[in-house]
């Protein structure tokens, strides 16, 4: 995980984080059980259904949205501490750039934060 700090005009940080593509897919299939225990996908029980019927059920997009969801919940404390930054309010996802779907596992994803009040 690669993480670049710019300071914006606003006293606020830009955090651009590069997550690895394996990192990325993990979330992406927590993101497919999750949503896949929450929907009534016929023919499996909650949670187990595989990650090809998600993503044919849900979409692609669904799952990322997801993923990301999850990324920033579990790693959002350690990209503050590896990035040297104690915001003073709660920062919030400001773009998420990713690879065409067509080639889903290529590439870095990258992630935009912004925790306010340095």
């Amino acid at each position: 995980m690669n993480i670049e700090k710019q300071y914006q005009e606003d006293h606020s940080v830009k955090l651009v984080v590069e997550v690895d593509p394996q990192k990325m897919e993990t979330y992406k299939k927590r993101a497919a059980a999750k949503i896949s225990s929450r929907g009534n996908i016929p023919g499996f029980r909650p949670g187990k259904a595989p990650y090809h019927v998600v993503v044919r059920m849900y979409g692609e997009a669904a799952i990322t949205e997801q993923a990301v969801d999850l990324f920033i919940d579990a790693e959002y404390s350690n990209i503050l501490k590896e990035a040297d930054v104690n915001p003073g309010a709660s920062g919030r996802p400001a773009q998420v750039h990713l690879p065409c779907a067509a080639r889903p596992r290529s590439g870095p994803r990258r992630l935009s934060l912004h925790p306010h009040g340095l």
